[in-house]
């Protein structure tokens, strides 16, 4: 449905007493006109009515013979006479036309493109019937005066046009009760347009015309912070005030007696209301892909299901989680699933659970943590023996094909404040439930489960002699660019070589992490990343920059900007050659100080990007808040873009959102030529993964791919 149409079904006693208001309405605009225009003037308020009937038949076609009826009398009785008033009857075709021929058109992609196309049309289908008609009419009579009249009824239709313009979107916003206006923008609105009048009362006539100047700045904020009823409201204040003013010569403003003196001014109107209504209308567009995009990261893009960070935002809403208990569920073999389904089917077995746990643990906030892991957050009663025993066997049925899914659970029946520990705790009860031999339940009920604290400190000193001991490796995985011109990147990857074996992150970083060892980490890598940069950094192609990854804790270092200011000073690094990604295995707990770190290293002339853009714990709070340039988007969404719709139309609003923000978009985790042309088709501008390059001991950028 457009925006400027509604289908209405009402009964004979209403449509009735609707005619005979609309017929009302327009007899006494007519007898008011006949008061208060100028005696030159007569047509001026005409048009007005012309678009207000316009208007009307736009969202009640069904009042379609009162309008006519008093559309026509205003002609007989008023200054166009029966015969210009007969053929202007022809700019109600308009309006039928526009229901009839776009009842089965699909909606236009932008809010602003479908305010054009609605309003041009409409526009187009009123007054191209009564100008051809009207205009060949009277051409025909080979009169002097019939020309002269054509001319005048061209310019009568271009008044007509205006007032459309500015009529229609306000009235089909009272008919369909979207008037939430904002009071404060009116008063303002209004003090704006008495200010002329003002002016010459107190004797400033020279300078009344003025205050014109300050009414389109304003109108321009308002269309960038108001709604759509607002600033309609506010211009048709604008339109009336200035044309009050026209008429009789008020506020410095010299009177006007012609429809021909008065037609530049209303086209003028309309198209200041056409370029602010197409303002307001980008705005929205852009913040409905602002809150479309914060939706998708607090959600699973194929499951109908919160994400982790959903999950995380959900306990942080809450007081206290004291009462609630959580459930995790997931497959014992779940890596062959995932190696031998496709993700429909997966989506479809992740559907099943989801709705599985929700009629089983009732009042549950659910969340899919991975593929195939699901986790149940609800009041502990709710966490009883015989709800958890039946979601170990599930019958599964894809295609022609049936199933039984075995799985294991973990429950905690007393959620602590952290629930990223509350996290650790279920995974390590899962690992412990999925050795049992036969009812896989691990449940901790009273005490919290101790961890074995001893094992994790012996791994941790273990992994951190590692980086201090010369055991950090910093490997080189290439970001190529997809269109020529863009310099081409590279991201530095850690791993640990402990007895001549390679330790990936995934292992040592939520070590470090629960050992407050991040930011010492973070410093090795950036210490290392400096020294070998210097080595190689004359054989590194101009503009290549060198992407290292922080934690939350590094960024709310108060020395971290001092410090790389003087590292890059010593090894003589251009700063544009080196970008910094904000992970977010840790959350930034001094926002504060996050924020002057990344605007100072910003000043630096460093890159600042946001690492798995989309499904982060805080990508968009982190967008808002921080001067990036560069987004990374989360692999999930680019490892079968090319044969996902879903997946597709996120990576359009990420492009969507960069642009408007001016920012680089890298998609991570493009395995397949495939992949990276539906990238490239999309105007994601870098991609990154095994088959743009893997990852290398050897340091070296290639060059950008050419377009």
């Amino acid at each position: 449905m457009t925006e400027t149409s509604i289908p209405m079904q009402p009964n004979r006693a209403a449509i009735l007493s609707q005619h005979l208001l609309v017929l009302l309405f327009l007899l006494l605009a007519l007898l008011l006109t006949k008061q208060v225009s100028p005696v030159d003037a007569d047509a001026y308020l005409f048009w007005p009515t012309t678009a207000f009937a316009i208007a009307t038949l736009a969202n009640r076609p069904h009042l379609f013979w009162s309008v006519a009826l008093g559309l026509w009398l205003w002609g007989v009785f008023g200054p166009l006479g029966w015969w210009l008033g007969t053929l202007n009857l022809l700019t109600l075709a308009g309006p039928l036309l526009y229901h009839r021929m776009t009842k089965h058109q699909a909606p236009a992609a932008s809010i602003p493109t479908q305010r054009l196309l609605d309003l041009a049309r409409i526009v187009v289908y009123s007054l191209a019937p009564s100008a051809s008609i009207g205009t060949l009419i009277l051409w025909a009579t080979g009169t002097e005066g019939g020309l002269v009249l054509a001319a005048a009824f061209l310019v009568y239709l271009l008044s007509d046009l205006a007032g459309t313009l500015v009529f229609l979107p306000i009235l089909s916003q009272w008919l369909r009760r979207e008037h939430r206006i904002d009071w404060r923008y009116l008063a303002v609105t209004a003090a704006l347009v008495l200010i002329s009048p003002l002016l010459v009362w107190v004797g400033l006539e020279t300078y009344a015309q003025t205050a014109l100047f300050l009414v389109l700045p304003f109108l321009t904020w308002t269309a960038q912070t108001a709604n759509r009823p607002t600033l309609s409201h506010c211009m048709l204040l604008i339109f009336l005030g200035y044309f009050t003013m026209a008429f009789f010569g008020l506020g410095g403003y010299a009177a006007v007696n012609t429809v021909a003196e008065m037609a530049p001014l209303t086209l003028l109107m309309a198209a200041v209301y056409l370029t602010l209504d197409m303002l307001q209308g980008m705005r929205v567009d852009r913040d409905r892909a602002l809150e479309r995009a914060e939706w998708l990261s607090l959600h699973d893009n194929r499951a109908p299901a919160m994400n982790e960070r959903g999950l995380i935002r959900w306990a942080e809403t809450q007081r206290s989680l004291d009462g609630f208990g959580a459930l995790l569920y997931r497959p014992v073999n779940k890596e062959i699933y995932q190696r031998s389904l496709s993700w429909e089917k997966i989506s479809a077995m992740e559907t099943r659970l989801i709705t599985l746990l929700g009629q089983r643990v009732p009042n549950a906030q659910i969340a899919k943590l991975s593929d195939l892991t699901i986790l149940a957050v609800a009041p502990s009663a709710g966490l009883s023996d015989d709800n958890l025993v039946a979601l170990l066997q599930v019958e599964m049925e894809l295609g022609q094909t049936r199933f039984t899914l075995d799985g294991a659970l973990a429950g905690i029946t007393q959620l602590s404040g952290d629930m990223t520990d509350n996290l650790s705790r279920l995974n390590e009860l899962w690992a412990r439930a999925v050795q049992l031999p036969n009812l896989r339940i691990e449940v901790e009920r009273e005490q919290p489960y101790e961890f074995d604290a001893e094992r994790r400190i012996l791994q941790f000193q273990k992994y951190r002699s590692a980086v201090e001991q010369g055991g950090l490796e910093l490997w080189l995985q290439p970001i190529r660019a997809l269109t020529s011109g863009l310099a081409s990147k590279a991201e530095v990857l850690a791993r640990l070589r402990i007895d001549d074996q390679l330790v990936s992150p995934g292992l040592f970083l939520p070590l470090f992490n629960d050992f407050n060892y991040l930011t010492e980490f973070d410093r090795a890598v950036l210490a290392q990343t400096f020294a070998q940069f210097e080595q190689m950094h004359d054989s590194l192609e101009d503009r290549a920059c060198i992407n290292i990854n922080i934690s939350g804790a590094t960024l709310g270092d108060p020395n971290l900007v001092p410090w790389l200011g003087e590292r890059l000073e010593h090894y003589a690094i251009a700063a544009t050659n080196l970008g910094i990604e904000i992970t977010e295995t840790e959350l930034v707990t001094d926002k504060a100080t996050a924020t002057s770190n990344i605007g100072g290293m910003r000043r630096l002339g460093l890159n600042v990007a946001i690492d798995d853009f989309g499904t982060g714990l805080a990508s968009f709070e982190y967008l808002n808040q921080f001067e990036v340039n560069v987004l990374k988007l989360d692999g999930q969404f680019i490892s079968d873009v090319a044969n996902n719709p879903k997946h597709q139309a996120i990576v359009s609003s990420m492009v969507a959102v960069a642009k408007s923000y001016n920012l680089e978009l890298v998609g991570e985790f493009v395995d397949n030529q495939e992949a990276l042309d539906c990238l490239q088709e999309l105007g994601v501008q870098y991609a990154q993964g095994f088959h743009v390059g893997k990852p290398s001991h050897a340091w070296k950028v290639t060059a950008p791919i050419e377009s």
